[in-house]
């Protein structure tokens, strides 16, 4: 069984942050940080594949962003 795939977004960010001796106030502000870089506050409720799914529409919408900005020069 995977478990990282039955984790919401906030629950594996605790985990990790736990793993690397971070205390809960640092945890929760690095999560929000987080959340607010790669647009995903939304996702971190819900499971982390779904986390994995928006990373990889915002990606794919950057790539083709530049990709557009690279053309147009």
């Amino acid at each position: 069984m995977r478990l990282f795939d039955k984790l919401t977004g906030v629950q594996l960010l605790y985990c990790v942050g736990v793993l690397h001796v971070l205390d809960r106030e640092t945890v929760r502000r690095r999560t929000s940080e987080l959340a607010e870089a790669f647009v995903l506050g939304f996702a971190l409720t819900g499971l982390f594949s779904t986390i994995l799914r928006e990373c990889r529409k915002n990606h794919a919408r950057l790539r083709d962003d530049s990709r557009a900005v690279a053309v147009g020069a």
